[in-house]
């Protein structure tokens, strides 16, 4: 079984992510206890706030830990993850949010269908294992055109 669990980014965040590496995922320390319950191996599903898409998949390569090296230009992520960036796709031309609001069980169990962003607040939250799949399957099909 794999988990899959979210990753908040921005545009910024996304790019200075990815010309550090792509291979350190940080959060805020108020996250930190959300931290722990991830394992090496788990999934994060990376998902642009403002843009609405998902543009890609990272897989943890450590538990969370703390660090207070610099790698974005504007925020303080210390609560850290070593990850192996699995897909990397363009925001612009990521899966939007969307198109997938009949597909994913996370849209279905909504009381309010227009109250969806709530799931994307915060970091950590998990995704049900078949929506994780299939987000990581969309963006596969998206990553080889």
């Amino acid at each position: 079984m794999t988990n899959y669990y979210l990753a908040l980014f921005n545009s910024t965040t996304w790019e200075e992510f990815l010309d550090a590496g792509g291979n350190i995922y940080g959060t805020t320390k108020n996250k930190e206890n959300r931290a722990k319950k991830l394992k090496s191996g788990d999934k994060l599903i990376c998902y642009i706030s403002k843009i609405g898409t998902f543009s890609g998949i990272l897989e943890l390569k450590s538990e969370s830990y703390i660090d207070n090296t610099p790698v974005w230009k504007d925020a303080d992520y210390p609560v850290r993850f070593n990850v192996r960036t699995i897909i990397s796709i363009d925001p612009l031309n990521g899966v939007q949010v969307r198109s997938l609001f009949n597909n994913l069980t996370i849209f279905s169990r909504l009381k309010n269908p227009q109250a969806w962003q709530g799931f994307f607040l915060n970091a950590f939250n998990q995704f049900p294992e078949e929506d994780g799949k299939l987000i990581e399957q969309k963006l596969l099909k998206l990553k080889k055109k």
